[in-house]
């Protein structure tokens, strides 16, 4: 029952744009920085939507 689990990927959409505040909130305009989430990978099988996985990994 899919609808019953917690789909990390949703969890982790949230975190990824809270990363991505970290910048723009806290240097300065001037300053370089950067802040990358290049992937999320779950251990799934790849292709079947309906399948919620237990983790992902950010990268």
């Amino acid at each position: 029952m899919p609808e019953k689990r917690i789909d990390p990927i949703i969890v982790a959409s949230p975190i990824i744009m809270q990363l991505w505040s970290i910048v723009s909130r806290n240097v300065s305009a001037v300053a370089r920085a950067v802040v990358s989430v290049t992937g999320i990978e779950t251990d799934g099988t790849h292709g079947v939507s309906y399948t919620i996985q237990p983790a992902v990994e950010l990268r």
